[in-house]
């Protein structure tokens, strides 16, 4: 074999569907050896071809489920506003009561002082006006009407029991006497 030699490598793989030269055959520069077989780079780009499709489509679901979640977020951050007014409402009217009742606190006291006052006043008057009895200086009516005002004073002030002996709430409201 005369002449030079030269090795040729591919720069792409594939399958050579036709060889366009002849067995040392001298070629000039550039010229095309051989064909490739179209078929696997066919296959390749309608892979890449169907991957891209796909990847638009999963973007346009993910473009649209956007809206969805954020409109569907906004309603719950709302409710979940309106849950939370609620409750700031709900402790406030609790603070309100809390405070009125706090503010009753010293005019009970004050009333069952000024009760258990006239309770001591009406048994300090029944003591004198019993001694006065004894001594023949009061009348028996004025005796029997001051027992009566401190039996009266005696049965408002104490606790109410029901036919249970528990406690009822309140003064006790019997019979007047």
């Amino acid at each position: 074999m005369n002449g030079h030699v030269h090795p040729v490598n591919a720069r792409i793989s594939g399958t050579i569907a036709e060889v366009l030269v002849e067995d040392n055959q001298v070629v000039p520069k550039g010229a095309v050896l051989v064909k490739l077989d179209p078929r696997d780079y066919q296959v390749s780009l309608q892979q890449a071809q169907a991957a891209l499709k796909q990847a638009r489509h999963q973007a346009n679901v993910a473009r649209a489920n956007i809206g969805v979640i954020a409109t569907t977020a906004q309603g719950q951050t709302t409710t979940a506003q309106g849950d939370i007014d609620a409750a700031a409402a709900s402790v406030s009217t609790a603070e309100g009561s809390l405070a009125e009742a706090q503010a009753g606190v010293p005019a009970a006291k004050a009333q069952l002082a000024q009760v258990n006052a006239n309770l001591v006043k009406a048994r300090l008057d029944y003591q004198r006006y019993t001694q006065l009895y004894q001594t023949g200086a009061a009348s028996v009516s004025n005796w029997i009407r001051q027992g009566r005002i401190m039996r009266r004073f005696w049965h408002n002030t104490r606790p109410s029991t029901n036919r249970d002996g528990k406690h009822r709430r309140g003064l006790c409201r019997h019979r007047r006497v």
